[in-house]
């Protein structure tokens, strides 16, 4: 499924700083807790059968300056990283659109060179409710009215 995030969960022992670790297991690159951008903590629940799993999630950004060379993305978690416009990803949540095209940025795969333009509808998307989606994108929107480039 697609994802909005490089994600996890912080054990006990840590604290917020501490999450990078999940980007750097994921994907494989490093990044310094003090270039991140927050965008705030959002509650959201993900139903699945007779589960509902409620959490917070502490959102930041990252300008990043990476090529696609850069990133060893862990194949159990990572199969590849798509670039989707926000515009059109929040169109696809607000329901102005079914379908949004995603290209391939990154590949799991042996040669990793990105080739791939596919077509993701909402069923494709980690199913967060459409509120945590909207208050991403709400928060997104303001970080580049202000100035910051992603």
């Amino acid at each position: 499924m697609l994802n909005i995030t490089a994600a996890g969960h912080l054990l006990h022992n840590e604290n917020i700083s501490d999450g990078i670790r999940e980007i750097r297991e994921e994907l494989g690159i490093s990044v310094c807790f003090d270039d991140l951008h927050r965008l705030g903590v959002f509650p959201y629940s993900i139903r699945h059968e007779d589960i509902i799993d409620r959490e917070y999630a502490n959102v930041f950004l990252y300008e990043h300056c990476f090529t696609h060379k850069d990133f060893l993305l862990q194949g159990e978690e990572v199969s590849g990283l798509y670039k989707i416009e926000l515009e059109s990803f929040a169109e696809l949540i607000s329901g102005c659109k079914t379908e949004i095209l995603a290209e391939e940025f990154v590949s799991a795969s042996e040669d990793r060179v990105p080739s791939n333009i596919i077509s993701a509808r909402l069923k494709h998307f980690v199913p967060h409710e459409p509120a945590y989606y909207k208050m991403v994108i709400a928060e997104v929107r303001k970080k580049m009215a202000a100035g910051l480039k992603i």
